[in-house]
């Protein structure tokens, strides 16, 4: 147990010295001061890392249930009847690796109006098929509302992010800090030069 307390003891005694918080008098106020920062803003992070990740986590999720719920709202899936067989164009293709292309067909909005333009079809799709589509209260083409897949993906692409963009400005804060106290250095170094020049170099001003 004595040897376990020892080995902790001299293991703290080194992450000091190393971290610069240990009790060196060679150490200036200024060195302190940074170490302590630094060693503050590694605690920042360790503690409030976590924490933001969870809380943007919970706040993207909310909102974008939100957003799908009012996209549900205010769109609706209904069938266009395809006009003409669908073949792929090489010059408009709709993605370049799907078995998608666009095509004309007819449908008739929520509010009763007729509708003619171009959606997405399967390539090979004859003509007088229909095909699901999603159109908002007018009657025009809109993209699908918000689902599971993409909510859980906002949500990881949101919690993995936190982390490293709270890392960037706990380091601007270190690096602002240590300009700042690089400036309180400078200006001793300075004045001490300037007290002991004269002892060295035998010159006055």
């Amino acid at each position: 147990m004595v040897s376990v307390t020892r080995t902790l003891k001299r293991w703290v005694a080194a992450l000091a010295r190393r971290m610069g918080v240990d009790a060196n008098p060679l150490r200036r106020g200024c060195d302190r001061a940074e170490a302590w920062v630094r060693l503050g803003l590694v605690l920042a992070f360790l503690t409030a890392s976590p924490l933001a990740a969870i809380g943007l986590g919970h706040l993207t999720n909310n909102a974008s249930v939100r957003a799908a719920q009012a996209e549900r709202a205010s769109e609706h899936l209904i069938p266009a009847v395809l006009l003409h067989r669908v073949s792929r164009s090489s010059d408009v293709p709709l993605y370049s690796a799907s078995q998608l292309a666009w095509a004309q067909a007819r449908w008739t909005a929520p509010d009763g109006r007729q509708h003619t333009g171009e959606v997405p079809a399967a390539v090979g799709s004859r003509a007088g098929r229909s095909v699901p589509i999603w159109v908002n209260n007018s009657g025009q083409l809109v993209y699908p509302p918000i689902g599971q897949g993409q909510i859980a993906s906002r949500v990881i692409a949101v919690v993995a992010l936190t982390p490293a963009v709270l890392a960037v400005i706990l380091l601007g804060v270190s690096w602002l800090v240590r300009r700042l106290l690089d400036r309180r250095r400078l200006a001793g170094w300075a004045t001490e030069w300037s007290a002991v020049e004269p002892l060295w170099t035998k010159r006055t001003h």
